[in-house]
C-alpha cells in the first residue's frame, strides 16, 4: 500500500491533512453548537444555518489575508465535477443567488471539501492546477478560521478537547479516542 495517497495530488501532504483534520473537526463543532440537522437516521452540520448566523460579518473584517481568501474564493471558485451522458466532467460553480456573501463562501469551501474527499481532485491523468488547488485550500483554511471567531459556541467545541461519552442536550456524544 502507498504510503503517501496525497501524492498523486501533487499536493503538499501536510497541506491536505491539515485541511482534512481542520475540515473535519470544523463539521464536529457546527454540530455540537447546534448547527445539525437530520433525524434519528443521519445527522449532518447545518451549513446554510450557520452561515446566516454569520450574515454580513464577512464584510466586517479588515485583515488582508482574510478579504484575499474572500476575494480568490469568489474570483476563482473552484468547480463541481459532473456527470454529462455518463462521462465525468467538470462544470462552473456559479452563485445562484445566495442570500449572502457567507452562504456562497461556505458553499465554496464545501465544494473544495467535496473534490478532494471524493476523489475530484484525481483525474485521470495529471493533475494540471496544482498552484490553483493550493491556493483553494489555503483559502478555505482562513475562511474557517475567521468563522470560528464569528461564533463563540463553534470555536468552544472546534477547541474542546470533550470528545468524550456522555449525554449532553440529548445527544450521545462519541469519543474520539474509540
Amino acid at each position: 500500500m502507498p504510503t503517501n495517497l496525497a501524492a498523486p495530488l501533487g499536493l503538499d501532504k501536510d497541506l491536505v491533512y491539515k485541511f482534512f483534520l481542520y475540515f473535519s473537526r470544523f463539521e464536529y463543532a457546527l454540530k455540537q453548537a447546534g448547527f445539525a440537522t437530520g433525524g434519528k437516521k443521519w445527522a449532518k452540520p447545518a451549513w446554510d444555518r450557520f452561515a446566516i448566523s454569520l450574515r454580513g460579518k464577512f464584510d466586517s473584517v479588515t485583515a488582508d489575508e482574510f478579504k484575499e481568501a474572500i476575494r480568490y474564493l469568489d474570483s476563482k471558485p473552484p468547480k463541481k465535477q459532473v456527470l454529462e451522458c455518463g462521462h465525468l466532467g467538470w462544470a462552473d460553480n456559479k452563485d445562484d443567488g445566495s442570500p449572502s456573501k457567507e452562504k456562497w463562501i461556505l458553499h465554496l469551501v464545501q465544494a473544495v471539501r467535496n473534490n478532494l474527499f471524493h476523489g475530484g481532485k484525481y483525474p485521470c491523468g495529471s493533475v494540471d492546477h496544482l498552484e490553483r488547488d493550493r491556493q483553494l485550500l489555503e483559502a478555505c483554511l482562513t475562511v474557517m478560521e475567521q468563522s470560528l471567531e464569528f461564533s463563540p459556541k463553534v470555536k468552544q467545541w472546534f477547541f474542546s478537547d470533550d470528545w468524550i461519552e456522555g449525554e449532553e442536550n440529548g445527544l450521545r456524544l462519541i469519543s474520539a479516542h474509540r
